[in-house]
């Protein structure tokens, strides 16, 4: 799937034009031809999978893999006094480069440089993934063997270092911020990966990384126009029609002009018009999309997830300047609100709901009846309706 765009970028672009681009019809013939041409000491490029490369080595080169009869002892220059790094024993990370994308898209270029402490009998795949400032994973890339698939782990020699390289492509729902880089060396369709030295976990950090989504993301499958009543759209959707009872379920949201932080509730609601069960999630300023992972009813049916998003006025009590930590046990505190609706809002009745949050943790307070049993993590305090 490459030859396209590499015979697009030479033959148009005039990019590279000293490059001999092939397109043969079997594997045999690709093979005289790779042996023809590295018997003559000419650099060869692979852009597909080629069997049967025994005894030669291979290393990325951007996303192209390059094929030699020698080994590469290259790092790339100014390598951190942090590494090498060994996973397990038996593979170790000489180095790593992260680079933004030079022509402003909304990626990062990562090679990893790696060399085999021992004879590595494991098939490892490469896995990556980006961690927020509380240390909670965010994104997760798919497993990968290295070098673009075509180098094995149980191939690799140990006299070589093997160059590879990995396209980081964060999703749009990602918000835009800073993040952590981390790495990791498993079994295929395994969590249990090789552990780092002086670490009991397979993840390494290799550093920090800024998401910037992409200004203008892919429309989602299914379209929407719904205004809410804080001037914010949401312009589409994408979730299963199906679900089996209480177990995970992922929806996407599109958004557009949202100009404050709000909160999402995502609630479940029977064939009856009965709510559920609802969950609540943070969508940050300037959001274009958001992903939110809840669970299905436990109860098999028909159910409607409705989405609704709450103009929320987060301050300490009394306009900031009474918290909670002042109270005296059993005083009556006066603390009156004002919510600002936009002029464009749509009409409808709507409801005023108050909760608790430790700032600390961000973890809501449970309410509870009178018998002491939780009954959510809001009381709604009352409703109004805005007209035309």
């Amino acid at each position: 799937e490459k030859f396209a765009p590499l015979y697009y970028l030479q033959q148009i672009k005039g990019v590279r034009s000293d490059l001999d681009l092939i397109l043969l019809g079997s594997e045999e013939l690709y093979q005289t031809e790779l042996a023809a041409r590295l018997g003559t000491e000419q650099t060869v490029y692979l852009a597909r999978y080629l069997p049967h490369l025994e005894g030669l080595y291979l290393r990325s080169v951007g996303p192209v893999v390059q094929v030699s009869k020698s080994a590469s002892l290259q790092v790339c220059e100014g390598a951190s006094a942090a590494y090498p790094v060994s996973f397990g024993g038996e593979i170790q990370l000489l180095d790593a480069e992260v680079i933004r994308d030079p022509l402003g898209r909304a990626i990062h270029h990562l090679t990893l440089y790696w060399q085999a402490e021992t004879e590595t009998r494991g098939d490892l795949v490469v896995r990556l993934r980006l961690m927020d400032g509380e240390n909670r994973a965010r994104w997760e890339s798919e497993e990968a063997r290295p070098v673009s698939g075509l180098y094995p782990t149980n191939a690799w020699p140990t006299d070589a270092i093997i160059s590879d390289y990995h396209e980081i492509a964060p999703p749009p729902w990602l918000p835009r911020g800073e993040y952590t880089l981390q790495v990791g060396l498993f079994p295929p369709f395994s969590d249990a990966g090789l552990t780092t030295s002086g670490g009991a976990t397979p993840w390494l950090s290799l550093g920090a990384l800024t998401v910037d989504p992409p200004s203008d993301p892919p429309p989602l499958p299914r379209k929407s126009r719904y205004l809410f009543a804080s001037g914010a759209w949401l312009t589409g959707y994408n979730l299963s029609n199906e679900s089996f009872a209480g177990t995970p379920f992922t929806t996407d949201l599109s958004w557009r002009r949202v100009e404050e932080n709000e909160e999402i509730r995502l609630t479940w609601a029977d064939s009856r018009g009965q709510k559920v069960k609802t969950d609540i999630f943070p969508l940050t300023t300037g959001a274009l999309r958001s992903r939110h992972t809840i669970t299905a009813p436990q109860t098999a049916g028909s159910y409607t997830l409705r989405v609704g998003l709450t103009n929320k006025v987060d301050a300490w009590p009394v306009q900031g300047s009474y918290p909670t930590s002042q109270w005296a046990s059993g005083e009556k505190v006066s603390d009156p609100y004002q919510v600002q609706l936009t002029p464009d809002g749509p009409a409808g009745r709507y409801r005023v709901e108050v909760g608790w949050y430790l700032l600390a943790t961000m973890q809501r307070l449970q309410t509870i009846d009178a018998n002491g049993r939780p009954t959510g993590d809001s009381f709604i305090a009352g409703e109004f309706d805005v007209s035309d």
